[in-house]
């Protein structure tokens, strides 16, 4: 399940940079932007990927308590952070760092937690 739920959550991620590299191509704003968005490739990778996370979520749902679950899935915050600075060119400040460096420290504990 830890494979399945790792697995689904970097598809959740790798979407959510797709999503922000399209929206950021595009210039329009109101009814025109969701018409250059329907036609922009990197929204279609995001919703790709979105849908096999969504998939492989129920998947994980299925075999693991959503208690021990949901909460692993914030790993996807140290991830979007990686993947933002090197295919977006964000700067991720030292405050957020620690921040997603707590959350790691929760994660370890819950994946201590698991009885399966």
């Amino acid at each position: 399940p830890l494979i399945i739920l790792l697995f689904s959550v970097c598809c959740g991620g790798v979407g959510q940079i797709f999503f922000k590299k399209g929206v950021n191509s595009i210039s329009e704003r109101g009814f025109r932007f969701f018409i250059q968005a329907v036609q922009n490739r990197f929204i279609w990778l995001g919703i790709i990927t979105t849908t096999i996370y969504f998939f492989l979520w129920m998947v994980v749902l299925s075999i693991v308590d959503v208690s021990w679950a949901l909460p692993l899935r914030s790993i996807q915050y140290l991830l979007v952070a990686v993947m933002a600075i090197l295919f977006l060119g964000e700067r991720v400040s030292k405050k957020r760092w620690v921040g997603i460096g707590l959350v790691m420290v929760g994660i370890f504990f819950i994946v201590q937690s698991w009885r399966g």
